[in-house]
């Protein structure tokens, strides 16, 4: 497993490519920050949010089902943020 500082590097580029309109990078880094660990809070946002963005609904939808199953399932918290965003998308 990746150590936890490189996870959150690669979330901050998924974000930063999400926000700078760069979509295709910022799925690519969303990916790959998944992949080290589907479990760390709100690693599914911004990959989510880029699918959208670049027109893959169904792609956008699927990611946040996998964050309402996967992603901290100890925090409700964070669960119902990330209904919430599967509603929105």
């Amino acid at each position: 497993e990746a150590p936890p500082y490189q996870r959150r590097v690669i979330m901050g580029f998924c974000r930063c490519f999400f926000e700078t309109g760069k979509y295709e990078i910022a799925i690519d880094a969303g990916k790959s920050a998944i992949e080290m660990n589907r479990h760390y809070p709100q690693v599914h946002k911004y990959l989510a949010l880029a699918q959208k963005a670049s027109g893959d609904h169904d792609g956008a939808k699927m990611t946040m089902k996998r964050a309402v199953l996967y992603e901290t399932p100890w925090d409700d918290s964070n669960i119902e943020e990330n209904k919430v965003l599967l509603k929105g998308i």
